[in-house]
């Protein structure tokens, strides 16, 4: 296992290499020292949390709880108030912290959360999948993915599934949510509501189990498909799609961008020579 010094947060998963609240590097612990805590460190910051409103509306107080269960509450109050202060730039945050959990940045693997989170809740929240900004310019052909694929998104997702809170293809009136689909959006705000009140802590390996055993059973697995993101392909297609949006706009500098700037200039110097 490894623990994050900073954060005094242990790791179950073998292949995690910094901490998921803090970006620290992990360090690998046995699992005796895993255990370990500075009671005193743990006692104050117990003390510290009690009188805070957040956690008075729990109704926890000191002679309710164990020390294993103060040490347990304790640590999950630290790791909530973490992701509390890091929510403050909305989505964008949402999406790195859940590419620093599956340690994948690539474009299909940023387009793909965002266009699953797209079909959670009753009403769409944005008119795009993925929000346009700066970067981009770098990636043109996700773009126009991102143009059609809300598109058809937004016209063929008119149904609306109350257990999974996901919006679905209804083709007729009496349809239902499909109940394998239904299964797999439940899993994915599972992991979503997992990671942000650092559950995941606690589970990964449990919710690890059952996405390979739902493949066994030849079924779809949102945890899987997260980690699927993360093949050779994907690195090749982030940069062939780079390569084609610089190609692009150099394109539009050279054929279209300079030559208007130098007729407009031509004029201008024209019309002084006239002068």
């Amino acid at each position: 296992m490894q623990k994050c010094m900073k954060c005094d947060i242990v790791f179950h998963l073998k292949g995690r290499t910094r901490c998921l609240y803090c970006d620290s590097l992990l360090v690998q612990v046995d699992e005796d020292d895993g255990q370990k805590v500075d009671a005193a460190a743990i006692e104050e910051l117990f003390e510290k949390r009690v009188h805070d409103d957040r956690v008075a509306s729990k109704r926890i107080s000191d002679t309710d709880l164990t020390e294993e269960e103060k040490k347990l509450k304790t640590k999950d109050l630290i790791i909530e108030q973490m992701v509390r202060d890091r929510e403050h730039s909305g989505l964008g945050r949402m999406q790195y912290v859940i590419s620093s959990y599956f340690r994948s940045r690539t474009l299909g693997f940023v387009y793909n959360f965002y266009r699953r989170e797209f079909k959670l809740g009753k009403k769409f929240k944005r008119f795009l999948i993925q929000p346009l900004n700066m970067a981009s310019f770098l990636m043109i052909p996700w773009i126009f993915i991102n143009f059609l694929d809300s598109l058809l998104i937004r016209v063929t997702h008119n149904g609306y599934c109350k257990k999974c809170d996901c919006k679905f293809v209804k083709k007729t009136k009496n349809d239902v949510h499909d109940f394998d689909e239904c299964e797999y959006n439940k899993e994915f705000s599972s992991i979503l509501v997992d990671i942000f009140t650092g559950k995941i802590t606690q589970v990964e390996i449990t919710i690890q189990q059952n996405a390979f055993k739902k493949r066994i059973k030849g079924k779809r697995s949102a945890y899987y498909d997260l980690c699927s993101t993360k093949g050779k392909w994907s690195s090749f297609l982030d940069i062939l799609s780079i390569w084609i949006s610089i190609a692009l706009l150099l394109h539009i500098v050279i054929n279209i961008i300079f030559p208007f700037i130098m007729k407009i200039g031509f004029g201008m110097d024209f019309k002084l020579y006239l002068r």
